[in-house]
């Protein structure tokens, strides 16, 4: 979505400091409605959501029907009211990991989310997501992101979850059904193929459309027939050819038809290039203001019989649907509003600490032993501030944000800290400020070196140039080293960096991602050992920017002429690197932790008749000395295909809290769809018959026990 310095936030700000509560939202935008109609079966919370709807939309008249199907007001994120029946503003608000009106919780990036690979947590995060909504007066809430990390310059990567489909789909899924429980609605976004923003406002995706249904709408259709996300943002780009909130096939054929999609479609902002396409394919709601919906065009296309009366009906139908859904319309103020609690403080805290990663720990550096070390300097440009995130969309204001210089401060105030930046973020260093910073270092017992990036390099409209730190932060890793061998390196980041200037010099390395407000503090968790480290790559991590499956031409990325073409396919991430046989750097699921684990006792089910289900059963234990969690993950590989398969692909994964010693048995369940592709001159999902090897392991390159089953 568009914004940049645009937005404003509509309607009273709840101006709290620190841990806040409301009972009740702020007004709407101008007069409050006087009330609904006393005793129509619109108003009544207990008649059918489709009486309430069709009695609504009956008493609407032509203008007010219209004045319902784009989002306008003061900031382009909200309706009028109609105050004659009662019917408040809808409003609706950015982002996925905060709500962006006024100052709020600002929770992970969805990256870091996702790295968790604990949905239990996320559906926790969804809720608060919700509560803070409902504080805030907005009844829509745009996202989660579940688009596909396909290239890793993708400038907003960090906003959703992963390279895989169903990791993002548990994820989209779990989120959503979080929100949704308090009330407010899920925005779905952006759908689909919208994994670069270089161009992204005109870049037309060519993608077959096997690689469509298995890489990048499985997350939008668990979204919409699983969670029921009660509405859904088609993207800014193209795909095939057709604007995606104008793609008859995209809205139209897939989420309209295929998934029975009931809920509103709001195009992303400035998405609707013209009226008679966008009506026919399925999209509801225009924003940021009536370009295309407004009364006057949808009259003259009326007049003019390119739309009917049925058509306008329906979006409205769509519209008030929502209404609700989200309680708009039961005449009371919604209940469980909450702001900065200090239960969602903590809760962005604990997502943070379990979606950090540790990549590397040579020589068991970490955790560092507060009793053991007396100095430690914190270098560079990312340890002093901490970087949120990328532009526009990531720009919620948190009440606080800790860096990780703070952090280490706080976390271990009897150890001296010192601190130099070594170099600006993107810009060559000043003088002898490299060699002063190593200096600095080299005094210290430990060296942390704070890297990467932040909202000036990657975000809405701005794919990094490269994967390359900018400026001389690779100088400064490398000086920081030599000075320092105890030296650990931090990464703040949406995008992938390339790690090869530096890697084999420093035992240590963590990827915190953008990890949100209190990143600083979660990084000392695991640096001090507070919490053993249990975050697992969502992404496959390359050697070189040419090991990924985008690289190659100008067509495969960023496009040529206006055009991307996707021509890898199916092969995307992970995919991409078992077909080649390239070594990843990091694979895909892989982490590492203070403490070890061991798989065992596996058993797969021999035999799955089709409309069945499989099962399987493996013990992990803990058998190190520290408790910790493990991350158990199922791959599914085809033994002997007849089309093209991906090597293996992830079809279940369970996040596992041990104490020392301790295991504990992990069921899946596998069914038919587990073992499919989609067939596309068949139009569906396709199992075929034959044998199939149920793969468990660590991460994508880390199997540890293999089963075989066999689907009669």
């Amino acid at each position: 979505m568009r914004r940049g310095n645009c937005w404003l936030a509509a309607g009273a700000y709840l101006g709290l400091v620190g841990a806040a509560r409301a009972d009740a939202p702020p007004p709407s935008p101008g007069s409050s409605p006087p009330g609904l109609v006393r005793g129509a079966v619109y108003a009544d919370p207990k008649a059918a959501t489709e009486a309430r709807v069709s009695d609504l939309l009956a008493r609407l008249t032509q203008p007010e029907k219209m004045s319902l199907l784009a989002l306008t007001q003061v900031d382009g994120l909200t309706t009028p009211p109609i105050p004659r029946l009662g019917i408040p503003a809808l409003r609706t608000a950015d982002a996925p990991q905060g709500v962006r009106d006024g100052q709020s919780t600002f929770f992970p990036m969805g990256i870091v989310m996702a790295s968790t690979w604990d949905t239990a947590l996320i559906r926790r995060v969804g809720a608060a997501l919700g509560q803070e909504a409902k504080a805030k007066n907005r009844q829509v809430v745009y996202g989660p992101d579940v688009n596909i990390h396909r290239t890793p310059q993708g400038g907003r990567n960090f906003e959703s979850f992963s390279e895989d489909p169903f990791l993002s789909a548990r994820m989209g899924v779990a989120y959503i059904e979080g929100e949704q429980a308090e009330g407010v609605a899920a925005c779905v976004k952006h759908y689909v193929c919208n994994n670069q923003e270089n161009a992204r406002d005109s870049i037309n995706v060519q993608v077959d459309e096997r690689a469509l249904r298995e890489v990048y709408t499985p997350a939008f259709d668990a979204a919409v027939r699983e969670a029921h996300s009660w509405s859904l943002m088609p993207s800014l780009d193209r795909v095939n050819g057709q604007w995606n909130a104008e793609n008859t096939h995209l809205l139209g054929e897939i989420l309209r038809t295929d998934w029975a999609y009931d809920g509103l479609v709001i195009g992303d902002w400035g998405a609707v290039h013209e009226t008679v396409p966008a009506i026919a394919a399925g999209t509801d709601m225009e924003m940021p203001h009536p370009d295309h919906f407004s009364a006057a065009t949808l009259t003259d296309a009326l007049t003019k019989k390119q739309i009917t009366q049925a058509q306008i009906d329906g979006m409205d139908r769509n519209v008030l649907r929502l209404m609700v859904r989200t309680g708009m319309l039961d005449g009371h103020a919604p209940v469980g509003a909450a702001l900065n609690t200090p239960a969602h403080q903590h809760l962005a805290r604990r997502v943070a600490q379990e979606g950090i990663t540790l990549l590397k720990n040579a020589g068991d550096l970490l955790p560092l032993g507060r009793g053991k070390i007396k100095t430690i300097a914190v270098v560079g440009p990312n340890a002093a501030v901490n970087s949120l995130g990328g532009r526009w969309s990531a720009d919620v204001k948190p009440f606080y944000s800790v860096s990780v210089l703070d952090g280490i401060k706080k976390a271990a105030p009897n150890v001296a800290v010192t601190y130099a930046e070594g170099c600006p973020r993107t810009a060559p260093a000043a003088g002898t400020a490299i060699a002063d910073a190593a200096a600095l270092a080299g005094k210290a017992d430990v060296a942390v070196v704070v890297v990467g990036l932040d909202n000036n390099i990657e975000g809405e409209s701005l794919d990094p140039p490269n994967l390359s730190l900018p400026g001389d932060q690779d100088k400064l890793i490398q000086a920081v080293s030599a000075a320092n061998k105890n030296t650990v390196v931090v990464l703040v980041n949406g995008t992938h960096v390339l790690m090869s200037p530096w890697l084999d010099h420093v035992p240590g390395v963590l990827e915190s991602w953008y990890a949100g407000q209190d990143a600083g503090s979660a990084v000392a968790d695991i640096l001090f050992g507070d919490v053993n480290p249990s975050g697992r790559l969502t992404d496959t991590l390359a050697a070189r920017r040419e090991d990924y499956g985008d690289w190659g031409n100008y067509h495969l990325y960023p496009g040529v002429n206006g055009t991307v073409t996707y021509a890898e396919g199916i092969y995307v991430g992970y995919r991409h690197f078992d077909k080649a046989k390239i070594a990843p750097l990091f694979p895909f699921g892989f982490g590492l932790s203070y403490t070890s684990f061991a798989f065992s006792g596996l058993h797969v089910s021999p035999v799955i008749r089709r409309g069945g289900t499989c099962g399987v059963r493996v013990v992990v234990q803990n058998t190190g000395k520290r408790a910790g969690a493990e991350v158990v993950q199922l791959y599914v590989r085809d033994l002997a295909p007849k089309v093209d398969r991906p090597v293996r692909e992830l079809k279940g994964f369970a996040r596992v809290m041990l104490l020392p010693g301790a295991k504990k048995a992990v069921t899946f369940s596998l069914d038919e769809r587990t073992l499919s592709y989609y067939n596309v001159a068949m139009h569906r999902w396709k199992a075929n018959a034959g044998r199939y090897a149920v793969e468990i392991g660590a991460s994508s390159r880390d199997i540890r026990a293999t089963g075989v089953l066999k689907l009669e």
